[in-house]
């Protein structure tokens, strides 16, 4: 699958769930793919709570409370990750971090101008 670059940022269509596929930011920094408390409510998914309490530190620097969940089905485009562990907090950008991105090998290219970024699933 290939994720286009714009302006700083890779990204990438994932869904969760049974819910529509959302553009989320392809973040290499970021431990945990992050989920907003809206679209997992929106995504109708089968989860666990895992970690009902965590405080969470964000790319500017705030502490935002957050929890760890398991979804049942998390499909980063066309490839699905089962028990995909994120992070859900109220109003949080739609991350996909190193949680998810640990399952695929990574390669940017350039194609007619436009910088990829290529997921390939490792042992799926």
């Amino acid at each position: 699958m290939r994720a286009p670059k714009f302006g700083d940022h890779f990204y990438a269509p994932v869904s969760v769930g049974e819910g529509r596929p959302a553009i989320f930011v392809v973040d290499t920094g970021a431990g945990r793919t992050t989920l907003s408390e809206e679209f997992l409510a929106a995504s109708k998914a089968d989860y666990k709570v895992t970690i009902p309490a965590v405080t969470m530190l964000t790319a500017d620097g705030r502490h935002v409370p957050a929890r760890g969940v398991t979804v049942a089905s998390l499909k980063v485009g066309p490839f699905e990750l089962k028990q995909a562990p994120v992070v859900v907090c109220k109003g949080c950008v739609l991350l996909l971090g190193q949680s998810a991105l640990s399952k695929f090998d990574l390669k940017s290219a350039k194609t007619q101008g436009v910088e990829f970024l290529t997921l390939s699933p490792r042992g799926m």
